[in-house]
């Protein structure tokens, strides 16, 4: 079911990361990790990473990690489906720059939509 979130909201989103063979897997078991979040056109993003134990815009929880999408940030967006793509990196020396690569796309159950004088548009 797709949830509607306004402009002009905070949005907390629970990161439930799989690789391509479905395995889940929390942020800080890759070396890096980097998500964007866009809507109909994706180079406007919100974008947030993770290198050598350092978080950027994502928050590492007990059980599961999150992002933070705030409020002026998602106004840059445009209406539409709230879809991701992200980027996982794992030392594996089957390749040879030593890393195992993965791109992983798809979309969220948010629908962003404007909001003007408490009507919508």
């Amino acid at each position: 079911m797709v949830q509607k979130i306004y402009k002009g909201s905070d949005i907390l989103i629970d990161l439930v990361l799989k690789d391509i063979n479905g395995t889940p897997f929390r942020i800080s078991a890759t070396n890096e990790f980097n998500i964007k979040f866009f809507t109909t056109n994706p180079d406007i993003f919100i974008e947030g990473s993770y290198s050598i134990n350092k978080y950027t815009g994502i928050i590492a929880g007990e059980y599961i990690d999150y992002i933070a999408l705030n409020a002026i940030d998602l106004d840059k967006l445009e209406d539409g489906i709230l879809n991701y793509i992200y980027t996982i990196r794992t030392i594996n020396t089957d390749f040879k720059d030593g890393f195992y690569d993965e791109v992983v796309k798809g979309q969220t159950n948010f629908y962003l939509k404007s909001k003007i004088c408490g009507n919508e548009i």
